[in-house]
């Protein structure tokens, strides 16, 4: 009965979980074609009316910023990643499982680490106010919030993916040399 109840909870946790990502995945392509447009925008404006903006280089640094740490937990669910495909190819399937199950642990710890330490600095910088002063000036914790966000989604799929391979190797379904979610 509790099993039961803990499965719905965690599958419900990762419909709404999947949701979010996918959410994350849009803004990210939105964030792209703003990149594109208004990069063709500030060439336009600086080559040919000759007067460029002001903006333009700072709020596309900060984009590409928010567009690494909203994609990383999709390209990872999606299996998008770079990974040793040779080593996977050789190795045998209850290896190459194993592999996936203390590579997404580690992934974990060190997503947890690097979540905890860049929450701190996040926190301190909303706390103190600090600005980044360039051609406009910006609240430092625009810059730093989406890290540990990012990096706490990670957490998530990495444990999704612990977890799977926990599973697959107490069944002995194995998977094929492609991770799964």
């Amino acid at each position: 009965m509790i099993m039961a109840l803990v499965k719905l909870i965690v599958k419900r946790f990762y419909e709404l979980f999947d949701k979010l990502l996918d959410l994350l995945a849009w803004a990210g392509m939105g964030l792209v074609l703003f990149m594109a447009l208004s990069i063709g925008l500030e060439v336009f404006l600086r080559r040919v009316v000759g007067n460029p903006t002001d903006w333009n280089v700072q709020v596309n640094e900060l984009a590409l910023l928010y567009l690494t740490f909203f994609a990383a937990v999709w390209v990872l669910r999606d299996d998008r990643h770079v990974r040793m495909t040779a080593i996977l190819e050789l190795a045998s399937p209850k290896i190459v499982e194993t592999l996936y199950l203390i590579g997404s642990t580690g992934g974990m710890v060190v997503s947890g680490i690097v979540t905890w330490r860049t929450s701190i600095s996040t926190w301190e910088s909303l706390v103190q106010a600090r600005v980044i002063s360039h051609e406009i000036d910006v609240p430092q914790v625009l810059s730093l919030w989406p890290i540990p966000f990012g990096i706490l989604l990670l957490i998530f799929q990495f444990a999704r993916m612990a977890g799977n391979s926990f599973l697959n190797l107490r069944s002995g379904n194995y998977r094929s040399g492609r991770s799964s979610q």
